[in-house]
């Protein structure tokens, strides 16, 4: 696999999309920041040293990207809010959004899985995948913590269609106020399925992650953000 770096964005054959804010002391600089696409102003998260991006209900960054029919989406998050958009693509609804402190993934002509772990105030390593299998359906599946919460496979031939426009541009957080509230440690965004371990480690980890923390291996800090 050959890879090669965009402003900051590593691009590869499987890796589409990788962005790590976990060290940030200033803004990030491959993505658009708010309404007006300029840092420092209203809409704009905040880079919050050891804990990534913090977003309130008005925050937003966006990047013109396109999904391909098979994905992985996955990352590390701290939710602050019981509900908001995480990942937007223009659809009819998010690709990523938390309802009662949950985790929802609502992929356009395939279908829905939801989770079932309460992400408040905790630390947690999500994963959402497509698959398409060889009779032309597409089965979904979410994972929070390494753990498969819900899956689903359409019951006829589907498939995510994904368009690259100005109305469809990638969004992380959302035009306000639905954005959800918390800190976006990284994410990755791969066109196969089936990268969902990726994203975490279980080996060099300080104790108090408990076996199971970021690549970086060091544990998100659990400060709030003032």
């Amino acid at each position: 696999e050959c890879q090669y770096e965009d402003n900051g964005i590593i691009v590869g054959e499987r890796l589409a999309l990788e962005a790590h804010f976990n060290n940030l002391i200033k803004k990030h600089p491959s993505f658009h920041f708010g309404g007006n696409w300029t840092p420092g102003s209203n809409g704009d998260p905040y880079p919050a040293k050891l804990r990534g991006y913090y977003f309130n209900t008005d925050s937003k960054i966006t990047k013109s990207f396109l999904f391909g029919p098979q994905f992985t989406v996955l990352g590390w998050v701290r939710l602050k809010s019981s509900s908001g958009v995480l990942v937007n693509k223009g659809h009819t609804e998010p690709l990523l959004k938390f309802t009662s402190n949950k985790l929802r993934a609502r992929v356009e002509g395939v279908g829905s899985v939801d989770g079932y772990s309460d992400l408040r105030d905790v630390w947690s390593y999500f994963s959402v995948s497509a698959e398409i299998l060889n009779d032309g359906r597409t089965k979904l599946v979410l994972m929070v913590n390494n753990v498969k919460e819900d899956e689903y496979t359409s019951s006829g031939l589907a498939f995510f269609a994904d368009l690259e426009d100005y109305t469809h541009t990638l969004v992380l957080g959302g035009p306000g106020p639905t954005s959800f509230e918390g800190f976006l440690w990284s994410i990755r965004i791969y066109n196969i399925h089936g990268m969902e371990s990726e994203g975490f480690s279980t080996t060099g980890c300080p104790s108090e992650c408990f076996g199971f923390c970021p690549t970086e291996l060091i544990c998100p800090s659990d400060c709030d953000f003032e």
